[in-house]
C-alpha cells in the first residue's frame, strides 16, 4: 500500500497561516486543519531534510493540544523504526470533539530516509509560499 501527506495552503489575513494536511497510510486517510507560522513549518522542514542522523532520531512536529480548549490536535512524529534505518511517520489528528462530531485517527506511515528528505525540500518551498498545495508519496 501507498502512502502520502499532502498540504495545502488556504487564504488567510494573518500572520499565522491556514494550512490543510491529509495523511494515508493506504489504508486509513485522515484531513485536519491547523494555524501555524511559516517558521514552524521551516524548522520541520529542516529537521526533515537530513533525517535520519542516527539510529534513535526522532523528531516531532506538533501543533495545538489534545484538550477541549484547543480547536484541533496534529502530531507528525518522524522516527526510525529499524536498525536498518526504515523510518515511519506516526500520525495523530483529533478534532477535539465528542459525540457525532468526534474526529480522531492514529496510524502510522512507512517511509525511507530519502522520501522524508524529500518531504523537508517540499514543505521548504511551501514555507517560502512558493506553492500552496503539495503532496509526497511514500511507497
Amino acid at each position: 500500500m501507498t502512502g502520502f501527506i499532502r498540504f495545502q495552503r488556504y487564504e488567510y489575513d494573518a500572520e499565522e497561516w491556514h494550512v490543510g494536511i491529509t495523511a494515508s497510510n493506504g489504508a486509513i486517510q485522515s484531513y485536519d486543519e491547523i494555524y501555524c507560522y511559516p517558521t514552524d513549518l521551516k524548522n520541520f522542514a529542516s529537521a526533515l531534510k537530513s533525517f535520519p542522523s542516527g539510529i534513535n532520531d526522532e523528531f516531532k512536529f506538533e501543533q495545538g493540544m489534545e484538550d477541549k480548549r484547543s480547536d484541533c490536535y496534529l502530531l507528525l512524529k518522524i522516527y526510525v523504526r529499524d536498525s536498518a534505518g526504515h523510518c515511519a511517520i506516526q500520525v495523530r489528528m483529533n478534532n477535539n470533539r465528542d459525540g457525532v462530531y468526534e474526529g480522531l485517527a492514529a496510524f502510522a506511515i512507512k517511509a525511507e530516509a530519502a522520501s522524508l528528505n524529500s518531504l523537508g525540500n517540499s514543505l521548504d518551498q511551501f514555507a517560502t509560499g512558493n506553492n500552496r498545495d503539495f503532496r509526497i508519496d511514500f511507497s
